[in-house]
C-alpha cells in the first residue's frame, strides 16, 4: 500500500482495513470529585506518509461516539447532550481547511461528564468508537 497507515485484519474478509488516522485518549486527572468536569484529551494522528487536508470541525476521523461504562462494564445512558453528540457522531460545524502533515497530531477536548452522568462515586471507563476504529480505554475514578 505504501502509505504507512495503520492496518488490521477485517473480520468480514481477509483484506486489510486502511486507517489513515490513529486515535488515543487521556485525561490529566484519573480521580475527580463528584460534580467536577471529566475532561478527555483526544489525539488524532495522521498515520500516513502524506499530507491529509481536512476541515477541523468536520474531520471524519474526529466524529467519534463516546462510550462511558461503569466499573462492572455496564454502559451508562447518555445525557440529552450525549444523545445528540452520539447521534451526530461527535464534533460538528464548519471551519477552515488545514493540512495535517505525516505523523502530526491534532488535539481536541471532550467533557465526558457533559455527555454522561458521572456524578455517582466509582470507577468509569471511557472509550471513543467510530465504525471500525476505537481509541484506547481510560479509567476515571469519581470520588465522593
Amino acid at each position: 500500500m505504501g502509505l504507512g497507515a495503520a492496518q488490521s485484519q477485517s473480520s468480514a474478509s481477509d483484506h486489510p482495513v486502511y486507517r489513515p488516522y490513529s486515535v488515543a485518549i487521556k485525561t490529566d486527572a484519573q480521580e475527580v470529585k463528584s460534580g467536577s468536569k471529566v475532561a478527555v484529551d483526544v489525539a488524532l494522528t495522521n498515520a500516513t506518509d502524506r499530507t491529509v487536508v481536512a476541515p477541523p470541525a468536520e474531520l471524519e476521523a474526529m466524529r467519534f461516539v463516546v462510550i462511558v461504562s461503569q466499573e462492572a462494564g455496564d454502559p451508562l445512558a447518555p445525557t440529552d447532550r450525549g444523545k445528540e453528540w452520539n447521534r451526530q457522531g461527535g464534533w460538528s460545524g464548519s471551519g477552515p481547511i488545514f493540512p495535517m502533515e505525516p505523523g502530526t497530531t491534532t488535539h481536541r477536548k471532550i467533557i465526558a461528564s457533559d455527555l454522561y452522568d458521572m456524578t455517582r462515586p466509582g470507577k468509569y471507563s471511557i472509550q471513543l468508537q467510530r465504525n471500525d476504529m476505537s481509541s484506547n480505554t481510560i479509567t476515571v475514578t469519581i470520588l465522593p
